[in-house]
């Protein structure tokens, strides 16, 4: 496992569920990684959902950004649930993932 990698930028890749299903193992155990930006990756609620269990064991996180990854409520609520285990992100950008008022919602409760 690398140590040194603290900023990991993969935007803009179209990874997919796929991408970040692999992606999302590694953070399961990697430590350094305190920046990681997934924006416009295509993740949908299904890739939210592995990015999610990543985060809710991965304690380095600080700043992550997941805008315009068609996440909609679903994918939200999938994040949300993820933050109120995580206490490590205090940077985060959903922009352009159509929450609507009740994502919305459910990302207030989580912070």
């Amino acid at each position: 496992v690398n140590t040194s990698i603290t900023t990991l930028n993969v935007a803009h890749n179209n990874l997919g569920r796929v991408g970040i299903d692999v992606l999302a193992e590694a953070l399961q155990v990697n430590t350094s990684v305190t920046d990681l930006n997934v924006a416009d990756n295509s993740l949908g609620p299904d890739g939210m959902a592995d990015l999610g269990e990543a985060l809710e064991v991965n304690t380095s996180i600080t700043t992550l950004n997941v805008a315009h990854n068609n996440l909609g409520r679903v994918g939200i609520d999938v994040l949300a649930e993820a933050l109120q285990v995580n206490t490590s992100v205090t940077d985060l950008n959903v922009a352009d993932n159509s929450l609507g008022p009740d994502g919305m919602a459910d990302l207030g409760e989580a912070l």
